[in-house]
């Protein structure tokens, strides 16, 4: 029953001799899906029959069809009543678009260790079925899970309640969320939101009551968390018509603590009633008060940027309004759906009633691109609907914009925000976020001031045109660049943005090409004028220092009563610093802050254009900054992160680990349960010699006889492997300062290192590698990095020939002319230009699981690669070109070919591709193997290495550290490969 001018299905039964009965029956739109039914029969003659009655609607957008129909003597399991025993999810629907992934029935327990229940809860044995969601690769955190009820009739004014069981056992727990669903349009409104680790029970209740004036479904949605201990599972899900409470109790949505709030606030599409709560909503729970209304053509949308369904809506907000990122929520109305000629058709967000007469402020923030025609706010008395109090008209931008609206009326009254949908064929989204209703007048809002209090931060991610109220100051040389994507310079400036990590996300970038650009121009963006303080204050920024002839970042202040005086360089950082964002931190002292100041970030050119310096992420909290890479790990990682050039990452815990005989019970800051704590699980998937890194922020070089880097560390287990402290200065130069393996004992021990890097501003790397079996859990606790130096501890920890790192020195090889790790590009290989593809660079797996590698050959670079998905075909061939060369020469390099349809990798010499000296062909094994060729050719050739498509997508293909030195290979070397002599 698919259309908006849906009509009626009907089900009678009929004895031939009195007029039908009417058993059970649907009308209006149900969505573009099949739905379950079921209807009990008291059959009392031989010749009674079932009669099926379509009614047509208003209109032609009004086809019913009907399928599988079926008979049977037993009694009905009325959705969405299901314990899954019977090998299906009854009247439960898995979708096929919206969601990432699907959930999965199951007897006994999940396929991870640590996670999910040990048998079902119905018959607690590995004979019943349960359903669950599987976190493990090649999931991520945030994939989802959607399960879909059939359709569920009104409560017609009583109280049914929803019941379940859920399991929630594992380290790495997401949510799991039950929504309510109108018209088909997902995900709906969440009723009931979980998300905890609950070890100490394979099974828990869970209750939700319902109350709802028109037919609906139920959406359960399960979130990946952040590895694979996270198993999310249901069983035994009933509906019944008596009352109950939320419950656990501190089940989400927020804010809604009885039964009553929710009935009132989330779910009653129709019925509106005179409520006390506030008419404010920032819809990061759920829609509020505010409800679609049924007498419109479609209704608005509860969502976010950063979920399934931004793949299927076209034009969503890039974040929004409360929270500056993918992941806050906002109502739309999506204008993509219906059809041709409903140009102009409505969606309606309608209020609670006003009852309170007198003046009032109504301020929301809107979001308008595209194709849309109008929102407009109005006024709704019963079910008149007044003229319009203020009209926005056609696409105003992809940025939130503010609008206020003073009014003064007698109470009683509904407001509505009516959104009208532009020509149909392009899509348009209007989005709606942080609307408040206050009495009085709408008093003017300032932008360019800002008052710091503890609990107002000042934050900035640049996704909006206004900056932010950033400005360019007056007296610099040149200015800054709002962009998106990469910088108009090659090898130089970020790929994409911090915020989101695509080409979607604004940056401030300071460009250094130009013709009256030269080396020490100043470029200077002032943030807002904040207002004095009595405290310290925080800066926390992103910034991207990448190129050859990079110059400088500094961080000054500007103050004074007109703003004017300029205080000297608060911090600073110089030189290329690598293609990637780094955090800073500087901590401003409130000696400094006693009258207005405007935080200036100033970049200074370097020697040539490739010096483009760029900034993100701006945020200005009260307080001092936290000591640098020093970190209990109690509420967060602070500033470290997870690599993603390694196997696997650290997990954030407490508690014991998931493997009896290996890893701490308990913290070593508090030395309880409830205290956190770093680990890498040992357990399947990982295998001998998988790593993990964690890695600090970027710190500034070390000063005098450098600096000391504490921790404590727990290797308790019989397989564990090694732990490793590196410093960092660039992806192919890292130093390891501390190293230990092997079990040491069940117990939280000091670790201290000395680090020394005089030249550069480095990273601290902790690297965890897996030992030999499961039973090897290494923990790290209570980080702190200092300024002073310090001696090794334990000194057997101290590894050989331990010196600093120079920046271009000889920590890494130098190259040669043909020599490329691709760490930073192609080097003076090309591309051929009568291929059918080209090779492309990767830091970590690509996107086709079960092929290729999942870092490069020395950890913690970038490799090159031919993909072989779609759209590439069987035989299609990438072929990378060395520079000219001559004489004898022994080309070395490493290849990666693993994976069920690798086809073949190549290597030719000459002046063009008819010569091949050296092949390999099929799979090679899941790790990187070296080869070595010598060529002895008489005049100037080229090497060209070509990867060829095999059968399916597994079948990449990768090389990575290239060397080409003069002479012969060494004997080892030859001995592995049948080597070519030609002269040509």
């Amino acid at each position: 029953m698919y259309g908006s001018q849906m009509g009626t299905l009907n089900v009678q039964l009929t004895d031939g001799t009195s007029n039908a009965v009417t058993l059970w029956s649907r009308h209006s739109n149900q969505g573009n899906q099949w739905n379950l039914a079921q209807v009990p029969l008291t059959v009392r003659s031989i010749n009674s029959k079932i009669i099926f009655e379509g009614i047509v609607g208003s209109g032609y957008l009004s086809d019913i069809a009907l399928d599988d129909i079926s008979v049977s003597n037993s009694t009905c399991t009325l959705p969405p009543a299901c314990n899954f025993d019977q090998g299906n999810t009854c009247s439960w629907t898995q979708m096929a678009t919206g969601d990432t992934f699907d959930w999965t029935l199951q007897k006994g327990s999940t396929t991870s260790i640590g996670t999910g229940p040990s048998n079902d809860h119905t018959t607690n044995s590995a004979a019943g079925q349960y359903i669950y969601i599987e976190t493990s690769t090649p999931r991520h955190q945030g994939d989802t899970a959607y399960l879909l009820s059939s359709s569920l009739a009104a409560t017609s004014g009583s109280t049914s309640c929803f019941k379940f069981w859920y399991s929630m056992k594992g380290s790495s727990i997401g949510q799991l969320s039950l929504n309510y669903v109108l018209n088909g349009v997902l995900p709906g409104t969440p009723l009931w939101q979980y998300g905890k680790n609950l070890n100490f029970q394979d099974w828990n209740l869970a209750t939700v009551p319902i109350i709802s004036a028109t037919g609906f479904k139920l959406l359960f949605i399960g979130t990946v968390g952040a590895g694979y201990t996270g198993d999310i599972a249901i069983d035994d899900i009933t509906y019944t018509t008596e009352n109950c409470p939320l419950s656990p109790s501190d089940a989400r949505p927020s804010g809604q603590t009885t039964p009553q709030t929710i009935m009132t606030t989330t779910i009653n599409p129709n019925s509106v009633t005179s409520i006390s709560t506030s008419f404010d909503c920032n819809f990061e729970s759920n829609m509020c008060a505010w409800m679609n209304d049924q007498t419109d053509n479609y209704d608005w949308s509860w969502g976010r940027t950063a979920s399934a369904v931004a793949t299927t809506v076209s034009g969503l907000p890039h974040t929004d309004h409360t929270t500056n990122t993918g992941g806050g929520h906002y109502v739309y109305y999506d204008m993509s759906q219906g059809t041709v000629g409903d140009e102009g058709s409505t969606a309606y967000l309608i209020s609670p009633i006003v009852q309170k007469s007198g003046g009032k402020c109504l301020r929301y923030w809107y979001n308008m691109n595209s194709n849309v025609r109008e929102l407009g706010v109005y006024v709704k008395r019963g079910s008149s609907l007044s003229l319009p109090l203020q009209r926005i008209l056609g696409s105003q931008g992809p940025t939130w914009k503010q609008k206020a609206l003073y009014f003064n009326l007698t109470g009683g009254y509904q407001i509505v925000f009516v959104g009208k949908k532009g020509i149909m064929g392009t899509p348009g989204i209007i989005a709606l976020d942080d609307i408040t209703l206050r009495d009085g007048i709408c008093e003017a809002q300032t932008a360019s001031t800002f008052a710091l209090t503890p609990s107002t931060p000042f934050t900035c991610d640049f996704e909006q045109s206004d900056l932010c109220s950033f400005t360019q100051g007056t007296n610099d040389t040149y200015d800054w660049t709002w962009q998106q994507r990469s910088t108009d310079s090659v090898s130089t400036g970020p790929d994409n943005d911090h915020t989101y990590a695509t080409s979607a996300g604004h940056y401030l970038y300071a460009e250094a090409s130009g013709a009256t650009r030269k080396a020490g121009d100043i470029a200077r963006m002032n943030s807002p004028i904040f207002t004095p303080v009595t405290y310290d204050i925080c800066l926390n920024f992103y910034y991207h220092m990448f190129g050859a002839s990079m110059g400088s970042l500094n961080i000054r202040l500007q103050t004074g009563a007109n703003l004017l005086t300029i205080k000297p360089v608060m911090w600073s950082m110089s030189g290329n610093l690598g293609n990637q964002w780094n955090l800073g931190q500087l901590t401003m002292p409130n000696a400094m802050l006693k009258e207005n100041f405007q935080v200036v970030f100033e970049a200074v050119r370097g020697t040539d254009y490739f010096s483009d310096i760029a900034i993100d992420d701006i945020s200005v909290r009260t307080g001092p900054c936290p000591s640098q890479a020093t970190c209990n790990f109690e509420s967060s990682l602070c500033s470290f992160t997870n690599l993603h050039t390694d196997v696997f990452d650290w997990i954030r815990s407490h508690g014991p680990t998931s493997t009896i005989g290996t890893g701490p019970n308990s913290d070593h800051t508090l030395q309880t349960s409830q205290g956190w704590y770093m680990y890498l699980e040992a357990s399947y998937p990982r295998v001998s010699g998988d790593n993990a890194v964690l890695s600090s922020e970027r710190l500034p070089a070390t000063t005098g006889n450098g600096g000391c880097f504490t921790f404590w560390y727990h290797m308790y287990g019989s397989g564990i492997g090694t732990l490793n402290i590196y410093l960092s200065i660039s992806p192919t130069q890292n130093s390891t300062i501390w190293s230990l393996r092997g079990n040491q004992q069940n117990a939280w021990l000091n670790g201290q290192a000395p680090v020394n890097s005089p030249y550069s501003s480095f990273f601290i790397y902790i690297e965890g590698v897996r030992g030999s079996d499961y039973n090897g859990d290494i923990a790290m606790d209570d980080v702190s990095y200092q300024t002073t130096p310090c001696g090794y501890i334990p000194v057997n920890a101290k590894p050989g020939n331990v010196t600093a790192l120079v920046p271009g020195s000889a920590a890494t090889p130098i190259l040669g002319p043909a020599d490329c790790n691709f760490d930073l590009d192609f080097c003076s290989w090309s591309q051929s230009t009568t291929d059918k593809f080209d090779w492309q660079r990767q830091a970590t797996r690509a996107p086709t699981t079960a092929t290729g590698p999942t870092k490069d050959h020395a950890g913690n670079g970038y490799f090159t690669y031919m993909d072989s998905s779609y759209p590439h075909l069987e035989k299609d061939n990438a072929v990378l070109i060395s520079p000219v060369l001559t004489g004898s020469k022994c080309l070395t390099f490493w290849y990666f070919m693993w994976g069920d349809h690798v086809n073949k990798l190549n290597v030719y010499a000459g002046t063009s591709m008819n010569m091949l000296f050296w092949f390999r062909q099929g799979t090679q094994g899941k790790q990187w193997n070296q080869a070595n060729i010598h060529f002895t050719i008489s005049s100037s050739y080229k090497i060209f290495i070509e990867g060829v498509v095999g059968s399916g997508p597994k079948g990449d293909i990768a090389i990575d550290d290239i060397t080409v030195t003069s002479g012969n290979c060494s004997q080892c070397m030859c001995l592995q490969y049948m080597v070519l002599f030609v002269h040509l």
